[in-house]
């Protein structure tokens, strides 16, 4: 399987991250993730988003095509605000996740598109609006991911952490690449503050454990960007 070929940053292979991710899933996560005990979460991301762009409303989209990254096997945030609409789910992992059948309608109106986040297999514009929930750190490569997500849409709305390699204890199986909080900020203000783009950005502070059995604190960076 191809997965096997590619070794991530903390030696392992897609492979056995791929068995790990769904493992997880049919054990723990299927309690764990369900809908209803994210919805506090997916809340908090969209209720940033109506403090922070100007007429944003989770309404505005319904009749349109949906894209989420990385949103699970449950089918994120689209599939609780847009049961009847045309979605796609985007993940390395989606020829595994959408045979679960955990989506409402069993699936029927979602698309699974096995792509990693730096590479989407959707042409430009195809999606009207895309999420990406505490998913784009959990990839190979950050800016990759947030100029595909904005390709292949004509609004993103995105949030993940940020300056969790400073934390002891990184890198982890599911945090293996280098996310710096000011390096991201300066890569959007350079890339989507001009003409062609509409671009708001926030942040704000949690913290997380490390091995040091301590805690420390790591920056969430969300930001919305249009495409004029």
């Amino acid at each position: 399987m191809y997965d096997d070929k590619y070794l991530l940053p903390n030696g392992e292979t897609i492979g056995h991250m791929r068995k790990d991710n769904m493992d997880w899933w049919t054990t723990k996560g299927a309690q764990s993730e369900k809908p209803e005990k994210r919805l506090q979460y997916y809340n908090k991301f969209l209720g940033n988003i109506e403090r922070n762009v100007p007429d944003f409303d989770i309404d505005n989209y319904k009749g349109k095509i949906i894209g989420e990254a990385c949103g699970g096997p449950f089918g994120g945030i689209i599939d609780i605000h847009y049961e009847e609409e045309e979605k796609y789910q985007i993940d390395i992992f989606a020829d595994d996740f959408g045979p679960l059948g955990w989506t409402k309608k069993n699936g029927s109106t979602t698309k699974w598109i096995a792509s990693p986040c730096e590479k989407i297999n959707l042409p430009d514009n195809h999606l009207d609006v895309m999420f990406a929930f505490n998913s784009l750190d959990h990839g190979w490569d950050v800016f990759e991911s947030i100029k595909e997500c904005v390709r292949v849409s004509k609004h993103c709305y995105i949030s993940f952490d940020t300056n969790r390699y400073k934390v002891p204890g990184y890198p982890d199986l599911n945090h293996y690449q280098i996310v710096d909080h000011e390096k991201v900020t300066k890569f959007l203000d350079d890339n989507y503050s001009g003409d062609d783009f509409d671009m708001k950005r926030w942040h704000w502070s949690i913290d997380v454990p490390g091995t040091d059995c301590l805690k420390h604190s790591i920056n969430v960076l969300e930001f919305f960007i249009g495409k004029k």
